[in-house]
């Protein structure tokens, strides 16, 4: 079994980690959140893993943006905490739920040994931002 190192974060009460070794780093998160973020050349999409509607009406805005890079996905996620890291074996991560089984946004579950803790959402960055592209409309010269 292949030992993980994960990110584990918040988004508005949302429980999602990352594989460690793609974070890159954190900002503030401007007000409102931009579509995409460009540091140092690279442009990231700023992806809401809440789903395409994003936040709820009500939600507190994110305070950070994670910028995360693997192969060649780059994705900026808003997150409202961050928790820190932790170690586990990748191959502990449960199936999903049926309701988050089709959409690619997310990888497993890790659900925790005590019953007090709450379930983690392991995300799949290349998944999350294809779903993020196919529910945003193209540009208006793009239609054309």
């Amino acid at each position: 079994m292949s030992t993980t190192r994960w990110l584990r974060f918040a988004v508005d009460g949302l429980e999602v980690m990352v594989a460690a070794a793609s974070f890159r780093r954190s900002l503030p998160a401007p007000a409102p959140l931009p579509e995409t973020i460009e540091i140092g050349g690279d442009r990231y999409p700023v992806v809401d893993p809440r789903g395409p509607g994003g936040a709820a009406a009500g939600s507190p805005m994110p305070q950070l943006l994670l910028l995360f890079a693997e192969g060649g996905a780059r994705v900026a996620v808003p997150a409202s905490d961050v928790g820190g890291t932790f170690t586990a074996d990748a191959g502990d991560l449960a199936p999903l739920p049926w309701p988050y089984r089709g959409d690619g946004w997310y990888a497993g579950v890790m659900v925790p040994a005590r019953s007090s803790e709450r379930p983690v959402l392991a995300l799949d960055l290349a998944g999350l931002l294809r779903g993020a592209a196919a529910a945003r409309p193209l540009p208006a010269e793009a239609t054309r």
